[in-house]
């Protein structure tokens, strides 16, 4: 029960008494009995009974003032709070009768529409909210500001006299006094006053959402655009890679079949006519020989580094069984070196091309044994701890300075001359762009006479697995696998 009802109630109960005991009084001075031993003229029974019954009177609105003393503070408060949530709401508050009637126009909704309230209060609604079609909201803001209660819009049969939510994020159309028009959200609510159906509307200015929102889709139309134009350029590369790829191929085929003929010449020259020829011929017939392999190792090179720029087909790896592949095929190559490959930890298992990942391990052990001027090379290898993922190779063999550290990345870029360490110097450009395409990166540290480190990080399995058990230092050589 609100303090409203409470109030009149004793109000009521107040004025019953006080009329009860002032006709109480009346009756008994102005009635005669025959108990009285002195009978008053009526004149002065009449003012007898008016005197108590305005002492009567006075006691009860005494007694009323007092009692409803609590309610009316109450009452007040409750009323300065609400006006003070009415005038300081930052949105719109309008309520408006079963008429469409505006009857309270909040300051919030004077800033949004540029009316005061004495020109609008008393006015219809359809002056600043312009309605909408009837199919946009289902019918409901036409009955809103038509009469028609929207209970009866929602299937309800009538709205509790306390009121209740009835519609929420309506949009509808605002209009200025200037005459300008404006997006604006509506939330209405209806309760029932002095038996008269009232709606409380919450007005909402939503031209920046609306402004956001058709920003928004054009970047969205834009950015569709330009997906689908690097979707044609990425199909387009594609198509261009795979012509690469197979001119690649095919002129590293047909470049190596003349080259077979011409050294297999040499070689039967050499052979089968070195009586005719000189020093000096036979000197130049097995330069020609040389050339013609490495000519052949160029090439060969030349298409291992463009298949490492294909995509990779990664898969969930194990690292060591890749290794023990390698020290395999390795085997030979370190028994001739008299060398030794070190794994210093169990590897884990990463997310990558097995075949791709085998020649990363295969150039980098390589050229630890062959850039080495020790008796006995030492080739480690093992995993940093924490993130990313990283695996390192480490040589005691001659080192490199500090400023060749990027160009020995470099493509056929070579530190020494062929006659003390052969080869063409592309291995190191295949590792990075081998790890580069499985989205890592390669480094090294390492300075003249001290070895080197060379380090390179790859994705790991997506589905971990924890090793079974530790794998001590355990020595590799001759081919031989860790147990």
């Amino acid at each position: 029960m609100n303090d409203r009802r409470r109030l009149l109630i004793l109000s009521v109960l107040v004025l019953l008494v006080v009329s009860t005991a002032a006709f109480a009084v009346t009756t008994y001075h102005l009635a005669p009995s025959s108990e009285k031993s002195v009978q008053r003229p009526l004149a002065e029974s009449l003012r007898f009974a008016a005197g108590s019954t305005a002492v009567i009177v006075f006691a009860g609105a005494t007694l009323l003032l007092r009692a409803s003393q609590p309610f009316i503070r109450r009452l007040q408060e409750s009323e300065s709070q609400t006006r003070a949530i009415v005038e300081t709401a930052v949105d719109g508050l309008i309520t408006t009768d079963d008429r469409g009637t505006v009857r309270s126009f909040n300051p919030a909704a004077e800033r949004i529409f540029g009316f005061s309230a004495a020109e609008i209060v008393g006015r219809d609604l359809a002056l600043v909210i312009q309605r909408q079609e009837p199919a946009a909201d289902g019918g409901l803001f036409s009955a809103f500001s038509g009469g028609r209660t929207l209970a009866d819009v929602n299937g309800a049969r009538r709205a509790p006299a306390t009121g209740r939510a009835v519609a929420g994020g309506l949009e509808a159309i605002g209009r200025r006094r200037d005459g300008t028009t404006f997006p604006v959200e509506l939330s209405i609510g209806e309760h029932h006053q002095a038996e008269r159906l009232m709606h409380t509307t919450v007005v909402r200015d939503i031209t920046d959402r609306k402004q956001a929102d058709e920003l928004t889709r054009a970047h969205m139309e834009r950015l569709q655009t330009v997906t689908g134009s690097l979707e044609a350029k990425a199909a387009e590369l594609a198509r261009a890679n795979q012509e690469l790829d197979d001119f690649t191929y095919v002129a590293s085929h047909d470049l190596k079949e003349p080259l077979r003929g011409i050294s297999s010449y040499c070689g039967i020259l050499l052979e089968e006519y070195q009586d005719r020829l000189d020093e000096n011929g036979r000197r130049m017939m097995s330069t020609l020989v040389a050339l013609c392999r490495r000519l052949d190792q160029l090439i060969d090179d030349l298409l291992t580094y463009s298949r490492a720029g294909r995509a990779p087909e990664c898969a969930d790896t194990d690292l060591d069984e890749v290794l023990d592949g390698v020290l395999e095929t390795l085997g030979p190559a370190i028994d001739a070196r008299g060398g030794e490959v070190r794994r210093l930890d169990i590897l884990p298992r990463v997310e990558a091309d097995p075949t791709l990942l085998g020649l990363v391990l295969s150039n980098v052990i390589s050229n630890g044994l062959k850039f080495n001027d020790q008796e006995s090379p030492l080739v480690e290898i093992g995993c940093l701890e924490g993130e990313p993922l990283t695996i390192y190779v480490r040589d005691n063999g001659i080192g490199i300075a500090e400023k060749h550290h990027e160009a020995v990345f470099a493509m056929f870029r070579r530190l020494h001359g062929r006659q003390k360490y052969e080869g063409t110097g592309a291995g190191l450009s295949i590792v990075r762009r081998i790890v580069e395409r499985h989205g890592g990166r390669t480094w090294l540290e390492s300075s003249l006479g001290r070895g080197s480190t060379f380090f390179f990080t790859l994705p790991p399995a997506r589905r971990a697995v924890a090793p079974t058990a530790r794998r001590g230092e355990v020595a590799l050589g001759a081919g031989g696998r860790g147990s």
